[in-house]
């Protein structure tokens, strides 16, 4: 097991040993890398696609499945804008924001019937805002409404 996967076994370990249910889950680490691909290390390349994606999908499938059991709760996933189109020299970035936004959009699509959690994407921050008007949620948390 990696340190990363053990560091989030312990968390959990210890939020559970504490007697607490997560309510809101904001995911919004991450890092990137500048400059043409094949001149990054492909280390560092590695270690952003798993603190991007891997910790983000593992986090969300922890906490967003008892949310989904109680039926309350919510979950906010950041990604960026950089997800949305090539960018050169900043491509493996771009490609985990990518996939991030992917995942969101699929997972807030197949939990809308169920109910919470609320899924967002920082790309989908002018829908968030047009719905948080009549939300008692607080306007980052708002569900979104016009699904892709």
């Amino acid at each position: 097991m990696s340190p990363d996967a053990q560091a989030r076994t312990q968390l959990l370990a210890e939020i559970d040993d504490l007697g607490l249910d997560v309510d809101v889950l904001v995911l919004c680490a991450g890092f990137g890398m500048v400059g043409p691909f094949l001149a990054q290390p492909f280390e560092q390349v590695t270690a952003m696609v798993r603190t991007n994606v891997e910790a983000l999908m593992a986090l969300t499938h922890a906490f967003a499945t008892p949310m989904a059991a109680r039926r309350a709760g919510a979950v906010l996933i950041v990604s960026s804008m950089a997800g949305n189109q090539p960018m050169p020299h900043f491509g493996a970035y771009a490609a985990t924001k990518a996939a991030v936004t992917s995942f969101a959009e699929s997972l807030h699509c197949e939990l809308r019937a169920s109910g919470p959690p609320a899924i967002a994407t920082a790309r989908r921050c002018s829908t968030i805002a047009s719905s948080a008007a009549s939300s008692p949620i607080p306007m980052a948390m708002a569900r979104i409404t016009n699904s892709v």
